[in-house]
């Protein structure tokens, strides 16, 4: 698999303070709680029932959207990229862009994580 490039991996958190009406993405607007624990377990069990199809390619990229991917908990975005690495190869010196095109005003300085180095 040396001979492939890094494949790159989407990961939607489909919530948002309220739905921009020009928006066409699947988000919807936030009622009550984001099940922050529940959403990253689904969608870790989701990556590792997969992961057999990356067929050991590495991931050079990961891109998180939504909706407003800043409405995922620190402590929950910490799990969720935790157990990326833990399920796929990540592709030396590569990073892990958080680049979210809207975010609450907020202190998100601990939900930007990089890639390991």
């Amino acid at each position: 698999m040396a001979n492939l490039p890094p494949l790159s991996l989407y990961i939607h958190i489909p919530w948002c303070v309220q739905k921009c009406p020009y928006c066409d993405f699947n988000s919807h607007a936030l009622k009550g709680e984001v099940p922050h624990d529940d959403y990253v377990q689904h969608l870790l069990n989701d990556l590792q029932a997969d992961a057999q199809y990356a067929q050991g390619r590495e991931i050079g990229t990961i891109f998180i959207g939504g909706g407003t991917p800043s409405l995922l908990s620190g402590p929950a975005m910490q799990t969720l990229l935790d157990g990326v690495r833990a399920c796929l190869p990540l592709a030396a010196g590569r990073k892990s862009p958080w680049k979210p095109t809207r975010v609450p005003w907020r202190p998100i300085a601990s939900l930007i994580i990089s890639a390991p180095g």
